[in-house]
C-alpha cells in the first residue's frame, strides 16, 4: 500500500492494521494504491469484485486541531471505492481521495487509515516467480526471515 500525492509516492508508517501517512497541506491529487484480489479467484467465494483494502476508518489530523474522521459513506469517496458495507468499505485498487478532504487543514496533514482485515491473498500466475513476483505468503515469509 502507498499513496501517490501529486505524482510522488509516499509510504506509510504502519502498526498492526493501521497506516499513517504525512501529506502536504497543499496536496491536490491523492490516490490510495494497493494491489487487488478477486475473492472468486483465490477462494470458494462467488465475489467477482477486485478488492484492495478493507477500510474501517479514515482520519485526518493537522497541528493542534482535533482529528477529523471521514465517514466511509462520504460521497467524496466515490471514485474507485466499492459501496460501504457493514462498518467497512473496500477500495478497488487505486482509490481517489479528493483534495477537498484537506480543506481547512494547515501545515502537514496526517492521514490515518484503519483496516478491518489484512489484505486478501492474491492469485499469482505460473511463471510469476521467475519475473520476481511472489505469492503474499512467500513475501511474508521472506520478510520474517530477513528481520530475524
Amino acid at each position: 500500500m502507498h499513496l501517490e500525492v501529486d505524482g510522488a509516492r509516499l509510504l506509510p508508517e504502519t502498526r498492526g492494521l493501521s497506516a499513517c501517512f504525512v501529506l502536504p497541506a497543499d496536496a491536490r491529487e491523492i490516490w490510495l494504491c494497493a494491489p487487488t484480489s478477486v475473492p472468486a479467484q483465490v477462494s470458494d467465494s462467488v465475489d467477482e469484485r477486485a478488492l484492495g483494502l478493507c477500510l474501517s476508518g479514515l482520519t485526518l489530523t493537522a497541528g493542534f486541531e482535533a482529528p477529523r474522521a471521514v465517514s466511509l459513506n462520504d460521497p467524496a469517496l466515490a471514485a474507485s471505492f466499492h459501496a460501504e458495507e457493514s462498518e467497512h468499505r473496500w477500495t478497488a485498487g487505486r482509490a481517489r481521495l479528493p483534495a477537498g478532504l484537506l480543506a481547512g487543514l494547515s501545515g502537514p496533514v496526517f492521514l490515518r487509515l484503519d483496516l478491518s482485515a489484512p489484505p486478501l491473498p492474491r492469485w499469482v500466475g505460473p511463471g510469476a516467480e521467475a519475473a520476481g513476483l511472489k505469492p503474499p505468503q512467500a513475501e511474508r515469509d521472506t520478510r520474517r526471515a530477513e528481520a530475524a
